[in-house]
């Protein structure tokens, strides 16, 4: 693909090969040798290393970034250096400048999770959790927003908003009249509400 200026980065876990012995910040952000035709070493870039290089002055978003994590903390030790340096170590050789780089990190670990998380490696004596360790000191380099579960009201006006174009469709169509009743669309709202998966999502940026 042409890459173009101005515009954001979307990585998700899907970018990583999990057959690829290299870590995850390896695998997005390093760089690795090929064989030339004429048999010599060339050092070639990740693509979305290219990408930074080509444009430091862009927006990158990496999508459920406890995911990473479960594999490895590399990326998170990765954008630690960012933070404190302004720059992207790629290799031993080679530093990209991300002064001007925003990243955005996405997550759907809690915010009592991720305290959880942090407080129980301040307790255990083992260094290998199973769970996603966020380190404190990382999370105090970025801005952390923290979204609630949509309320019931909210639940409700998508619902309205789903719904209005299949009661306008059957009218067309079938001359067919249907009427949501409210109670009913409370209780539907009320269930979703009350759901435990997948309402919350949690954003860091730095």
């Amino acid at each position: 693909n042409k890459l173009s200026k101005n515009s954001a980065i979307r990585i998700s876990y899907s970018s990583i090969n999990t057959a690829d012995k290299r870590s995850c910040a390896e695998q997005l952000f390093g760089s690795y040798t090929e064989k030339s035709v004429f048999n010599t070493d060339v050092k070639c870039n990740t693509s979305y290393t290219s990408q930074l290089i080509y444009n430091p002055e862009v927006v990158i978003v990496i999508d459920e970034f406890d995911k990473f994590m479960l594999r490895d903390d590399s990326l998170q030790a990765l954008l630690w250096d960012v933070a404190d340096t302004g720059r992207l170590k790629v290799d031993k050789d080679t530093y990209i400048d991300c002064s001007k780089t925003i990243f955005i990190l996405t997550s759907n670990a809690s915010k009592e999770s991720i305290k959880l998380k942090i407080d129980k490696l301040k307790t255990d004596d083992s260094d290998s959790l199973e769970t996603v360790s966020f380190k404190q000191a990382f999370l105090n380099r970025i801005t952390s927003v923290y979204f609630e579960n949509f309320s019931k009201y909210i639940y409700k006006e998508i619902l309205i908003n789903h719904l209005v174009p299949i009661k306008e469709y059957y009218s067309k169509k079938y001359n067919l009249f249907i009427n949501f009743k409210d109670d009913i669309l409370d209780c539907m709202a009320m269930e979703l509400s009350e759901m435990k998966t997948g309402g919350a999502r949690n954003v860091g940026i730095f």
